[in-house]
């Protein structure tokens, strides 16, 4: 059983990888790679998603180390440090094949 708080967390988070899903679903990188309100939003999505996974309890990350929650950080520093170097590219990566199965484990979890 996962605490309450914890439990707030991850429905955080689910609700931040949604809206990465649905930003990515409905523009091609093309479009996103020319339009910074939308690359804003992308990169902004990610390092609200890392703060969210870095006020998880020491519990819950002990608990479920197969979450690789830690693994947020590097994109977050990416988003964070290399503004403008930002690969895009990576991001959708991301977005494409690593958040979809994070999604289901958190919500497995839950």
């Amino acid at each position: 059983m996962i605490s309450s708080v914890d439990q707030r967390i991850i429905t955080s988070m689910i609700e931040k990888i949604d809206r990465l899903l649905e930003i990515r679903k409905k523009h091609s990188l093309e479009e996103i790679q020319n339009e910074y309100v939308l690359s804003d939003a992308i990169q902004f999505e990610f390092e609200k998603l890392y703060e969210d996974s870095t006020r998880l309890s020491i519990e819950f990350r002990m608990n479920y180390k197969d979450l690789h929650i830690d693994e947020l950080r590097a994109i977050r520093n990416r988003v964070a440090h290399n503004y403008e170097s930002v690969s895009l590219n990576i991001l959708f990566d991301t977005i494409d094949k690593d958040l979809p199965q994070l999604k289901a484990l958190l919500l497995n979890v839950l």
